[in-house]
């Protein structure tokens, strides 16, 4: 081989010099990524089961769950951990599978466990299941405004996510930390008493009048007027006025909006 080469100098030399080019257009073809991509081919599917010893749990929700996802193909290993009411279920793929394959088997994955939710007893959550274990945080940015109330950084904060998410290259905005809103009710149980009115009949009125229904349609010179009525709460003051009365009665309780 070597006689061949020192023989046919033009030919050498040639190979050389593709072997030139080409390691020079693969050396500026590499990859610099800040934060590389890799592939986790893990998932792990939760299930809550309140009240349940750890052996009901693995019998009666772990066990199904497996059977469900041991027909998945190119499974490489499943591991559950049974605790008080909860079922983790770790999962991992066989290394051939490939990075845009990932999706479709998850998908599938999520599948097999809605099909295996019938067998589950009733006292159990639906099953979540997490794949997301190889998203990278490249960025962190902490929002805070002088004279701003938390429930107006949240609407920045959703402004920012829905512009940032246009941007070329980013994949995910997860926004951390926001308030939940709420409602406290104190009741004056002693008054409720003397009345004769139960926390379940107080519960039962505020469930049955928060709520969008569907009232039908009218027809009118040609136009179709849809019916909305107005029985959900879009202030404090409306439910106080539902469950206290007019203000300034005494009232059965006592309202604390501690949202905004």
């Amino acid at each position: 081989m070597v006689d061949y080469f020192l023989r046919h100098k033009v030919i050498s030399w040639m190979v050389v010099l593709l072997l030139s080019v080409g390691g020079v257009m693969s050396f500026f073809g590499l990859g610099q990524l800040e934060f590389p991509e890799f592939t986790i081919r893990n998932a792990v599917v939760v299930t809550q089961y309140p009240g349940a010893t750890p052996q009901q749990v693995e019998e009666e929700v772990t066990l199904p769950l497996e059977k469900a996802i041991q027909q998945i193909p190119n499974l490489k290993r499943v591991s559950s951990v049974n605790s008080s009411g909860l079922s983790q279920i770790t999962l991992e793929l066989e290394s051939k599978v490939r990075a845009d394959e990932m999706q479709q088997y998850w998908d599938l994955l999520r599948r097999k466990i809605n099909d295996a939710q019938s067998s589950l007893p009733p006292g159990s959550s639906a099953s979540i299941v997490n794949d997301d274990f190889g998203d990278v945080f490249g960025l962190l940015y902490n929002l805070s405004g002088q004279g701003y109330s938390p429930h107006d950084l949240e609407d920045q904060a959703d402004l920012l996510q829905r512009e940032l998410t246009l941007v070329e290259g980013v994949k995910k905005v997860t926004i951390v930390g926001a308030r939940s809103e709420q409602v406290i009710v104190a009741l004056d149980r002693d008054r409720m008493q003397a009345l004769n009115i139960s926390p379940d009949q107080l519960a039962n009125l505020l469930n049955a009048q928060n709520v969008i229904g569907n009232a039908g349609r009218i027809r009118q010179n040609g136009l179709s007027l849809e019916l909305q009525p107005s029985g959900e709460f879009t202030s404090v003051r409306d439910l106080e006025q539902l469950v206290v009365g007019r203000p300034g009665n005494g009232g059965l309780v006592h309202l604390g909006d501690i949202a905004r």
